[in-house]
């Protein structure tokens, strides 16, 4: 009545919790929640849009994504509570609303600094994620990102923990395209056969035949060809995500090959799309096998390019071809034979990578052992190489990790240098001069690095504006108003104007301030230091002259003249001139 879950026949989720029952508060979580649970020391991505049906305004109401560390299965009790995660609204009627948060112990929740102002509304959508990388959490909600250091936090105690959708209170939610990616998990599926390119058709391109020692055979009777702009095939495949590495292999048994056609084709091959019908269509890919008669490597990103052929015999019926593809980042071993082509392409693949078998035109081949082995190799350790990296820093300054190298080293004893783009830095702060450490982190493995932060030394001061007074009269006291100085710290890494609190001024080795009165007349020599570096100054002139006031005279009275009682004086609009003995007058300021 109160709460519901339901599955939806186009694989959405509907979560609802109603009736003011539940609640996200400081001292217990009540929810909807549909989960499933995880070893704690896995890593994840947990991705989902949700699409707000119904959501009513108040602080305790939410909806999202929650990693938990304990659960009640269908169970009310109103001060439960345990560590969790949570990216979606909480605290709406407050500026601004959070967009996530976690808990842990006792202690009530804690926000993370997501603050744009977006209250849910009904007909809203919004993505929401998060990445697990060991004790670092990336949470998205719409374009906003924060990440979560949680090393210090013990957040799941237990041996599992709960990843999963949730509502609270009174929203309801539909949660769509929701994927739970684990590293190191690739589910392949099952192979899958399908037809599709220029000249194809059900009679020209059969089923596949299954043999009893699970081989394959796949035939293409006059059906289909690979052309720079065409590819109709009988394709055998099965599905990867577009990140992965892996390896196909199979051992190719040729039943017929013409020869006679250079369109005519068969081997293996991983392709960026799948076509559909018997028109003329192409896509980009990457393909070991025979095409123009030969054995050879061959690809297509936009435009079609082909390798030298294999020094192997031509394909003719009888021959048998051991053929591989190894895909690592973005480059390919193409290999047939004891023979091997590397290749090196970026941007091939978009969303997914079909790989799998083919044949095209005139090829009847028998495909077996074949096999997709995906590298699902986990971390280790780190070896983190800062010789090259700068690790001193001025303060302020920002950080820098060219020639910083980073090799992590998985499970099995292999090793990859990583890229900038693979790692996670965490926990730098020039801000405090001494020792930072930062935290080098990938897929769970973290690896600390000390960095020193030096203070800023004032190298020159530059004068950019003199006060607006530099003539004196005996009696006057000093004035600096009007004075800007320019600061340079380090030869240049900084420069910026002073803040009156980083400069003084000296008349000789006598600091003066706005409170000191000149009582001797003639020029003087005004030292500006800096607070930081005493060493570092400046100088300017300015003239105290011989003279004494004899009087003052108001030339223009203030603009306001009648007050009552307790009204302070406004001197707005008075002019107040000073006269003195060598016959100069001057107008006094405010």
């Amino acid at each position: 009545e109160n709460f519901e879950i339901t599955e939806n026949e186009d694989k959405t989720v509907t979560l609802r919790s109603s009736n003011d029952k539940g609640k996200i508060s400081s001292t217990s979580e009540g929810i909807a929640y549909y989960f499933k649970e995880l070893p704690k020391d896995v890593n994840f991505e947990f991705t989902t849009t949700a699409y707000v049906y119904s959501f009513k305004r108040n602080d305790q109401v939410s909806f999202g994504i929650m990693l938990r560390n304990g659960i009640l299965n269908n169970e009310s009790q109103s001060a439960y509570t345990d560590n969790y995660i949570a990216v979606g609204p909480i605290r709406i009627t407050k500026e601004p609303a959070q967009k996530a948060f976690y808990k842990v112990g006792t202690e009530a929740y804690q926000k993370i600094n997501m603050n744009t102002k977006i209250e849910p509304m009904p007909g809203d959508q919004m993505d929401i994620s998060i990445k697990k990388s060991g004790d670092i959490y990336t949470l998205k909600y719409g374009n906003e990102e924060e990440i979560l250091d949680a090393s210090e936090l013990e957040l799941f105690t237990n041996e599992n923990l709960y990843v999963g959708l949730f509502t609270a209170r009174n929203a309801t939610i539909i949660y769509k395209n929701t994927n739970l990616k684990i590293e190191g998990e690739v589910d392949l599926g099952d192979w899958n056969f399908k037809f599709f390119g220029g000249n194809t058709g059900e009679e020209k391109n059969p089923n596949p035949i299954i043999n009893a020692d699970d081989s394959i055979t796949l035939k293409a009777i006059n059906g289909g060809k690979i052309a720079s702009n065409d590819e109709g095939i009988s394709f055998f495949y099965k599905e990867l995500p577009v990140d992965a590495n892996f390896s196909i292999t199979t051992t190719a048994t040729v039943h017929r090959f013409p020869g006679d056609h250079n369109q005519q084709s068969f081997g293996l091959m991983l392709k960026d799309v799948l076509g559909e019908g018997s028109k003329k269509q192409s896509s980009n890919y990457v393909a070991v096998g025979a095409l123009d008669k030969v054995m050879k490597p061959f690809y297509k990103k936009d435009n079609q390019t082909k390798g030298d052929a294999f020094a192997v015999t031509n394909p003719q019926a009888g021959e048998v071809y051991q053929l591989k593809i190894k895909k690592a980042g973005n480059t390919y071993v193409l290999t047939c034979n004891e023979e091997s082509e590397t290749i090196t392409i970026e941007d091939v693949f978009t969303d997914n990578i079909f790989a799998g078998l083919y044949v095209a035109r005139e090829a009847d081949v028998t495909f077996s052992d074949f096999d997709i082995q995906v590298d699902a190799r986990t971390v280790s350790t780190l070896r983190v190489d800062t010789t090259q990296m700068q690790t001193k820093y001025l303060q302020y300054e920002d950080l820098n990790i060219s020639g910083l190298k980073v090799t992590a080293i998985y499970s099995d004893g292999t090793e990859e240098v990583l890229t900038e783009d693979d790692y996670i830095v965490t926990g730098f702060d020039s801000s405090e001069v001494g020792t930072n450490t930062i935290k080098i982190n990938y897929n769970g493995a973290v690896v600390p690095v000390d960095l020193t932060i030096q203070a800023l030394s004032c190298t020159s001061l530059d004068i950019k504006y003199l006060p607006i007074k530099t003539e004196y009269y005996m009696g006057d006291t000093f004035d600096v108003q009007g004075f800007v100085v320019v600061g340079t710290y380090n030869d240049g890494y900084l420069v910026k104007e002073l803040t009156n609190d980083l400069y003084k001024f000296y008349l000789g080795e006598e600091q003066i301030t706005e409170d000191t009165i000149f009582t001797e007349s003639g020029s003087k020599e005004i030292t500006v230091k800096s607070v930081e570096t005493p060493k570092t100054r400046n100088t300017f002139m300015i003239e105290v002259k011989n003279a004494e006031l004899l009087s003052l005279e108001i030339r223009k009275n203030p603009s306001k003249m009648t007050y009552f009682i307790d009204d302070p004086f406004d001197p707005t609009g008075m002019s107040v001139y000073a006269k003195y003995s060598d016959n100069t007058e001057v107008r006094l300021m405010n």
